[in-house]
């Protein structure tokens, strides 16, 4: 029962301090992403390659000037969320306008023959690549306009799919970067860490019973959680590096797996690990199961 304790007072301290980690490099990796504008760059990079127009100086910057994009763009900053439905409103909107003579344009009349489609696609100058992708699409619009709008946000909501996948997997490399350079900085070593609180009993009910009224929230409160890890004397830091000696290369070999081993725990993220803890905090108030009761032996 005690060894069963150790180990699960063990595992409280370490996702604790991988929560911390998650929440610190969530933190600095929003703040960077903010300053240097990563969404509203990939979505302007995301338009330029679905229209065949990488640097954004053709039917990319109208679509960006449009009117009703215009709307969207913050006072400040840069527009980093475009609906699909206001891209294609937009889109269409620039290929299908009244005529100089004042006729109606094919976008006012509700259904037309594709024909009709196709061909003021071909005459707007479009890039060869968006052209074809365009008359693809109203050749299975049947001459309606609205279906073809639609046909163009499903088209823009594939394409933008395909980014968000890219920007994940760019923002996981700079999320284990950021973790990594913190875990290094404040010698934060996942290795060494368990290792004390396996060692001193006293330090991991210190941090069981702070750890616990943190579960209480609905999501995990990064100054709180700072605060809670400032209080208690979780061997983080550099008051006590190894030295650097030949003799001592076992240490700084176990500090550095240390550090990738928290890093690597980062990716998972804040919402990952504070549901752990919660688990962990619940699993340790309700203590051992109680014996079944012995059935009564049966009257004769």
């Amino acid at each position: 029962m005690l060894f069963g304790s150790a180990v699960l007072d063990t595992a409280l301290g370490i996702v604790f301090c991988f929560l911390a980690v998650s929440l610190m490099t969530s933190v600095l990796q929003e703040t960077i992403a903010t300053v240097f504008a990563w969404r509203a760059n990939t979505l302007r990079d995301g338009i330029g390659r679905l229209l065949a127009d990488p640097q954004l100086a053709g039917i990319g910057k109208e679509i960006l000037r449009h009117g009703l994009v215009q709307g969207l763009t913050p006072s400040r900053g840069a527009l980093s969320y475009l609906p699909s439905a206001t891209f294609a409103d937009a889109l269409v909107d620039l290929l299908f306008r009244p005529t100089s003579d004042g006729t109606p344009s094919a976008a006012a009349r509700p259904t037309y023959v594709t024909a009709n489609l196709i061909s003021t696609i071909q005459q707007a100058g479009l890039p060869p690549t968006l052209q074809q992708s365009l008359i693809s699409l109203a050749n299975t619009a049947s001459g309606d306009v609205s279906l073809l709008k639609t046909k163009i946000a499903a088209w823009f909501d594939s394409a933008m799919e395909r980014i968000s996948g890219e920007y994940k997997r760019r923002t996981q490399l700079w999320h284990f970067g950021i973790a990594l350079v913190l875990a290094a900085l404040l010698n934060i070593s996942t290795i060494d860490v368990a290792a004390t609180l396996w060692r001193d009993p006293a330090l991991r009910q210190a941090v069981a019973a702070e750890t616990a009224p943190l579960v209480k929230t609905n999501a995990p409160d990064a100054e709180a959680v700072a605060a809670v890890l400032d209080k208690l004397p979780v061997p983080i830091g550099w008051e006590h590096p190894p030295e650097l000696a030949f003799e001592a290369w076992f240490a700084w070999l176990s500090m550095v797996g240390g550090w990738l081993l928290t890093a690597l725990a980062a990716l998972f993220g804040a919402p990952f690990w504070f549901d752990a803890l919660k688990a962990l905090v619940n699993l340790r108030g309700a203590g051992p199961k109680p014996k079944a009761a012995a059935a009564p032996a049966n009257e004769t």
